[in-house]
């Protein structure tokens, strides 16, 4: 029903990765505190919604850097230029180009690429998920004590210490912890195999951060729960619903320690 869409996406996606941002970060600039800004944010950002709007011009978009005000509606290209900006601007190869189309009340399809890993991800609702062509799969761990859980930790010290009391909770159930600064690249990684968990919690969660990579992990067959709750905002991604449902109730827990 999309193909026309899917395939100028996923053309598109593959320049800005391989033609914009793998090389330098160029210049740098502040947003705000801890909040950084390069110019191939921003040149990622026009080429993907000026050739979109080329085939498309009565379309929508919601996008971090010039269209971060936008409503959701039918219709809607959700972007992300450069996820994991604080990575590519310290040459840490951990960020990647991702973007969501959303239309009838549904993400249709998204696309995650990777540059330096060459690792192009792509899902289509009810049509599975898909790494360089090949279908992902989650697969349940026969031990959970082998188990990587990916967190994402804010500079927000609220949000901070709240990790920190969930990760001494459940650290003797895992394996280890990882905070690799992408979400995107995170529920990439976490939708080829390489986490159990994969859970992000703050105050606020940006669409663009996290559509792309949610129907990408629900297709490859992940649990994932995302909530408002008492001021915070969380979404998990999980291998099984026991890990799940476990999961939100330990962040819940901390976060009613807290208020």
């Amino acid at each position: 029903m999309y193909e026309k869409e899917f395939k100028l996406a996923k053309k598109l996606i593959r320049y800005v990765g391989k033609h914009i941002i793998n090389h330098s970060a160029g210049k740098v600039s502040s947003k705000g505190k801890f909040d950084f800004v390069t110019d191939k944010d921003f040149e990622s950002e026009q080429y993907l919604i000026n050739n979109i709007k080329k085939s498309f011009a009565n379309d929508n978009f919601l996008t971090e850097e010039s269209y971060s005000q936008s409503q959701i509606l039918d219709r809607t290209w959700i972007i992300d230029p450069i996820d994991g900006t604080h990575n590519f601007m310290n040459n840490f190869h951990i960020f990647c180009v991702q973007l969501a189309f959303y239309d009838a009340g549904n993400t249709q399809f998204s696309i995650i690429y990777i540059p330096k890993l060459d690792e192009f991800y792509y899902a289509i609702r009810n049509q599975g998920a898909y790494l360089n062509e090949k279908r992902l799969k989650i697969v349940s761990l026969a031990d959970p004590k082998t188990m990587l859980v990916d967190a994402d930790f804010s500079k927000n010290s609220d949000v901070m210490r709240l990790n920190f009391n969930i990760m001494e909770e459940i650290e003797n159930d895992c394996l280890s912890f990882r905070d690799l600064g992408s979400y995107g690249c995170e529920c990439a990684f976490f939708a080829s195999g390489r986490f159990a968990i994969y859970y992000h919690i703050n105050r606020k969660i940006n669409p663009w951060d996290r559509m792309p990579g949610e129907l990408l992990c629900i297709e490859a067959g992940a649990f994932s729960t995302y909530k408002k709750y008492n001021n915070f905002v969380y979404h998990i991604l999980a291998i099984n619903e026991d890990i799940l449902n476990r999961m939100e109730e330990i962040i819940k827990r901390n976060i009613d320690k807290m208020q």
